[in-house]
């Protein structure tokens, strides 16, 4: 039984992820076509049933513990810019930036 599959081929029921992509998808049935990539060479991996369920709550709890911390750090980096941006030394700099290019 094959285990790697590309973008767009037919494939047999199961779960697969792509390590590009770190993507999973759920194929319910045989011969469903994997989605086409972004990524010219998008590769698909089955993934075995017990690994999928043995993973699949670890990820889950990492985003749940991960969420939390980072829409604050997010919003803060943006306020953070904005401000220095504002400031005649952030705007100086930006021009130098933009000089560069």
């Amino acid at each position: 039984m094959r285990r790697k599959y590309k973008a767009g081929e037919a494939a047999p029921a199961g779960t697969y992820w792509s390590l590009r992509t770190l993507e999973m998808v759920s194929i319910a049935e045989d011969g469903e076509h994997l989605p086409e990539g972004e990524k010219d060479g998008v590769t698909y991996i089955r993934a075995p049933l017990p690994l999928v369920l043995l993973v699949g709550p670890f990820v889950g709890l990492a985003f749940v513990i991960f969420l939390p911390f980072a829409v604050p750090a997010i919003v803060i980096h943006a306020v953070v810019t904005r401000a220095l941006r504002a400031t005649p030394w952030g705007r100086r700099q930006e021009a130098e930036v933009r000089a560069r290019r």
